[in-house]
């Protein structure tokens, strides 16, 4: 609030209230007194005349600078980068320095300011020694200073590198670049690193003694050692010539064994009637070996698991027969199923008395392969012509995929490029079946028929009924969807989707008894519409008229859900001869046809010069009685056109009238109660709703007054309005009763 300048006060100036509360109690509002209002509460001026408060800071640390808007006064904390002048004090966390060297490292002085050596040279050191301030030294007088002699070749009375088991490397340089000899603590060997056709190594006297093994080694890695009673060669040995191993045993342990020979021969030497089987065995540790044989006993090369070692002589104990995988078995002399070369060579058979089991661990496409590639006529065929089994899971033909899926396809280019077929017999059957998948989603329902270029077809051959039969019954939420997402035609014969039959008719039928038990919905946007057309029928005969809605026992309901005009039409435009017709040919009762609004009104228009002709029969409108309320009673004139309404025990104060819909003529029968003397002070068109009536707009009587009530008991009066759309008029017959 501003200060308001003191008043000049005139001889017989009135004082107001204003001038008072502006002059006196505005003025002291701005004391001291009426704005501080919390202990700790300091004033200052914000602009001229106009104190402010400056409410106190809650916290111990803070101090009042002139940090506000405008620098008006505020509580802050003190900054040192701007609040705070002079040299910091060693005494008080400081240096006591107003600069420092850089890079030079800070040395205490007393009380006084923290002085800065200078800068290190390289190779320089701190040195201090106990009394003095600390000095950069280098070289002899740094070696000096920490013991390590006096010039640069150092002379130890003992050196020790590491500790026991904790050992660190040691260099030795020659005067040779590149020449040296380390131990490598590590590695636990002295190398010695020289230059070549130079001597590395020279033992000017005395023996050398070898304790353990001795090594020859050349550049290249290779070496021979001996102990005395081993020698071993590492690196490449040549042989110019036969090899001959006369031993037990004969041990090869090398990353690669290559062998230049195109055949080798096992058990060699043998003579006679073969009798030992042969081949070769893997040792796999604690698992049971594994091995390739020639069986001698069964005439065949096996590949088995056995506890045989490779010293056995003859036959092989066979503990079980082991997988084979590979990438392709080629025939090219075809056995039968006897082992033999057939005569033809045009079968390869493959028999066994257990399971036969293709079986691929490869993480690919076509992991397991089948095909016939030769010949226009060739196919290929699984064929179980013994096994009866339809039972799931272990029909005759079985093809399972645990985790992905089964594919049937054919790149064909041809009519029936894909045929599942089943001609067993008159009662065969052929089921699509997923009884695990509950997906109902587009493209992922559990059983799918796509087409992605041309179309899908179901289509029977049968003279029958039901030739196809489209059936859900898997309870009683089952649906059936025949949905079309991607099509937009609407163009007759090429909908989107389209049921047609060329010679019989089209029904949609539901044995369902239920409400809805058909329903034909549209429901993809504002201007979706539903349309029955029949663009060739002619007739208009009941009974076999071109479009029919029949029922034969319940009604025909015609029903919509928008809240708009024109929710239902009715229309007819083909030409000027045309008439619609609601027609009710056996019904007898008063009301056969019923048009009937719950809550609007009903309209009939005609053209201009055209009439509304009501044949036969008497028009009749139900009399509305109105519920009398002392302050506001409401004639609702929407609900009718003759309302009846009796006064209670007392006047009524405001009578409206509420407009229907549109011009109307009204009419209204008033009745005093037995008492009489009733009266209604006003006669107002109502402009608020029914249950909260409002208005001010008063009804036309004849010669702007109203009319005077009969008040004797049980008068009536009859009223008749005319509403324009805008004003209501009325006339009134008063005191009505039967003339003498």
């Amino acid at each position: 609030m501003a200060w308001t300048t003191p008043r000049t006060w005139v001889t017989g100036e009135v004082v107001t209230a204003a001038l008072l509360n502006a002059q006196i109690k505005g003025n002291s509002d701005l004391a001291a007194a009426a704005i501080m209002t919390t202990a700790g509460d300091i004033i200052y001026a914000s602009s001229a005349n106009t104190p402010a408060r400056l409410a106190k800071d809650a916290n111990a640390t803070r101090v009042l600078t002139n940090t506000g808007t405008s620098n008006v006064p505020a509580w802050a904390q003190v900054t040192l980068t701007s609040g705070v002048t002079g040299t910091l004090p060693v005494g008080n966390g400081g240096t006591g320095a107003t600069s420092l060297t850089d890079g030079g490292v800070l040395l205490g002085n007393g009380s006084g300011a923290l002085v800065a050596m200078a800068v290190l040279a390289d190779g320089e050191l701190i040195v201090g020694d106990g009394t003095t301030d600390p000095v950069a030294e280098s070289g002899a007088t740094l070696r000096t200073s920490i013991g390590v002699g006096t010039g640069d070749a150092v002379t130890f009375g003992g050196l020790t590198l590491g500790s026991d088991g904790s050992g660190v490397d040691a260099i030795f340089y020659s005067g040779t670049a590149g020449d040296n000899m380390t131990w490598d603590a590590s590695d636990k060997v002295l190398n010695i690193t020289g230059t070549d056709a130079e001597t590395a190594l020279d033992i000017l006297d005395g023996d050398v003694k070898i304790v353990d093994k001795l090594y020859f080694y050349d550049r290249g890695g290779e070496y021979i050692s001996s102990n005395g009673s081993l020698m071993t060669l590492t690196g490449n040995v040549t042989v110019s010539g036969d090899f001959t191993v006369s031993g037990t045993t004969t041990t090869v342990n090398s990353t690669v064994t290559t062998v230049a020979d195109p055949l080798t021969i096992w058990a060699y030497g043998t003579s006679g009637s073969a009798s030992n089987d042969a081949g070769f065995v893997i040792e796999r540790g604690d698992d049971t070996n594994a091995a390739f044989l020639w069986d001698e006993s069964a005439d065949e090369f096996v590949a088995v698991t056995t506890n045989e070692d490779g010293t056995t002589a003859g036959n092989v104990t066979i503990a079980a027969y082991a997988d084979i995988h590979g990438k392709d078995i080629v025939a090219g002399a075809l056995l039968d199923a006897n082992g033999t070369v057939d005569a033809d060579v045009t079968d390869f058979d493959v028999l066994s008395s257990g399971d036969i089991d293709l079986v691929s661990s490869a993480n690919a496409a076509a992991a397991v392969y089948i095909a016939q590639s030769t010949g226009t006529s060739g196919t290929v065929k699984i064929h179980a012509d013994t096994g009866t089994s339809v039972t799931e899971g272990a029909e005759s033909i079985n093809i399972l995929s645990d985790v992905g899926g089964v594919g049937i396809r054919s790149t064909a280019n041809l009519a029936n490029a894909v045929n599942i077929t089943v001609d067993g017999g008159t009662t065969s059957t052929m089921t699509l079946f997923n009884d695990q998948g509950t997906s109902v989603t587009e493209g992922a329902a559990s059983i799918a028929l796509v087409s992605d270029a041309g179309g899908v077809e179901l289509r029977s051959t049968a003279n029958l009924a039901n030739a196809i039969n489209i059936t859900n019954d898997g309870g009683t939420t089952g649906s059936i969807t025949i949905f079309n997402d991607q099509g937009t035609s609407v163009t007759e014969g090429a909908e989107s989707i389209s049921l047609l039959s060329d010679a019989g008719g089209v029904g949609i039928r539901s044995t369902a008894n239920l409400a809805n038990a058909v329903n034909i919905t549209a429901d993809g946007g504002t201007t979706s519409t539903i349309q029955i057309f029949n663009d060739q029928g002619t007739a208009v005969n009941e009974g076999v008229a071109s479009i029919q809605l029949l029922s034969d026992v319940g009604g025909i309901g015609v029903k919509s859900g928008l809240n708009a005009a024109g929710a239902i039409r009715l229309t007819a435009d083909a030409g000027t001869s045309e008439t619609i017709i609601l027609h009710a040919d056996q019904g007898t009762g008063a009301d056969s046809i019923n048009i009937m609004s719950d809550d609007g009104g009903i309209t009939l228009a005609v053209a201009d010069g055209k009439s509304i002709l009501l044949h036969g029969s008497t028009v009749f409108n139900d009399e509305v009685s109105i519920t009398y309320n002392a302050t506001d009673t409401v004639v609702d004139c929407t609900k009718g056109n003759k309302f009846d309404l009796t006064f209670g025990a007392g006047n009524i104060t405001d009578l409206y009238l509420h407009p229907p819909d549109g011009p109307a003529n009204i009419m209204l029968r008033l009745i005093q109660d037995g008492t009489g003397s009733r009266v209604v002070t006003n006669w107002f068109k109502n402009g608020g709703s029914v249950g909260s009536p409002s208005g001010t707009t008063k009804v036309h009587f004849a010669g702007g007054a109203k009319p005077t009530l009969t008040t004797t008991g049980n008068a009536v009066d009859v009223f008749a309005f005319y509403y324009d759309g805008t004003n209501w008029h009325g006339t009134s017959s008063l005191d009505s009763k039967a003339y003498s």
